[in-house]
């Protein structure tokens, strides 16, 4: 029996016999991290930025799904925060990539700023690719209103003396691994956040550190690693106060998520459940509540988007992806956004082959 007030995930943390509640009730065995709500909150009238670890993309795949404005790092994900720092102050100082910079490995033209999700066969269509990327980041900097920083890991790889993002599977030789320090951290991003300041006026900064382990450099170096990002997170809150916060994304998961159920397959990545429970915490503290007409047509259509339509009839497939089309169309008229462009143009694609 579910109690009618509780939670679903509290409910698998009390007994029940014969429908009712033992001596559990009234009783919490779990934790909840307790988050002071912003008192700036944020609306779809406001611009996101997200950058860091692969968890950001979590974020800004639900904002961006949620009809915010979201602009991304121009050089993917980002797990450390030397290399965050140093991909922000390129984009601030206006330093696109080079052609020089890139490198031939295994037939693809890679960047060790980037993710290797800009690498391609083709020098010109990789470096095109970069510096497109680079100049929408830099576009929409100075109008980002709540730029959200992942930090993933304290531990970097270095080459030829200066930190890479990215190793792209080079021999283990060329790189000198070593882990960095709290002061390091705090000493170059507060040269960087007056910067910042100064260009995007209005900006706030959200630090963040990942929830997932990087057991790969091993149980307890991780944890040091945690550590590290959470004591440099503090001493910048506490450096910029007025510009700097910090959210629990690592401690909701340790602490009120610490359960084997609430991760995914390999151990170490949150699951969907939990990931969708900590961007939940997240909108509580930071989103304005906003509703209306327009964002109630646009939850109806994206369920609809979600699901395959169960029909093979050509005429009623058109006449169903026209009318998904018609309505979408509708609704860019009233909040023109990116993602409803992209889902416009995948729609119209769809159509072009019926």
């Amino acid at each position: 029996m579910r109690h009618p007030i509780m939670s679903p995930l509290l409910q698998p943390f009390f007994s029940t016999h014969s429908g009712i509640y033992q001596y559990l009730w009234g009783m919490i065995f779990r934790k909840v991290i307790e988050i002071r709500r912003s008192v700036r909150l944020y609306d779809r009238g406001d611009r996101f930025a997200l950058w860091g670890s692969c968890f950001s993309t979590r974020l800004r795949d639900y904002l961006m799904g949620e009809l915010y404005d979201v602009s991304n790092s121009p050089y993917g994900i980002m797990y450390n925060p030397l290399s965050i720092a140093q991909g922000m102050e390129r984009l601030l100082s206006g330093r696109a990539p080079r052609e020089e910079e890139l490198i031939l490995r295994d037939g693809r033209w890679h960047s060790m700023m980037h993710h290797g999700a800009f690498s391609h066969s083709s020098r010109e269509v990789a470096l095109q690719g970069m510096r497109a990327a680079f100049e929408r980041s830099r576009a929409a900097l100075a109008e980002t209103d709540l730029l959200i920083l992942t930090l993933g890991t304290a531990w970097v790889y270095e080459r030829q003396g200066e930190v890479v993002n990215n190793c792209h599977k080079l021999p283990a030789e060329d790189f000198t691994r070593r882990r960095l320090s709290v002061d390091e951290i705090v000493s170059d991003w507060s040269r960087l956040i007056p910067s910042l300041i100064e260009q995007a006026p209005g900006i706030r900064i959200l630090l963040t550190v990942s929830p997932i382990p990087h057991y790969r450099d091993g149980a307890h170096e991780s944890r040091l690693s945690k550590a590290i990002l959470l004591l440099a997170a503090e001493r910048l809150t506490e450096l910029f106060p007025d510009r700097v916060s910090y959210f629990p994304s690592y401690e909701i998961m340790q602490d009120e998520l610490r359960d084997y159920r609430f991760y995914d397959r390999d151990m170490a990545h949150p699951s969907d459940q939990a990931a969708e429970y900590i961007i939940e915490r997240f909108r509580e503290c930071y989103l304005r509540e906003e509703s209306g007409p327009t964002l109630q047509r646009w939850a109806r259509v994206r369920k609809q988007l979600s699901h395959r339509p169960l029909t093979d009839n050509r005429e009623s497939l058109r006449a169903y992806y026209n009318s998904l089309l018609s309505t979408l169309l509708e609704i860019r008229a009233e909040l023109p956004k990116d993602y409803l462009d992209r889902e416009i143009q995948r729609i119209q694609e769809t159509l072009s082959h019926l």
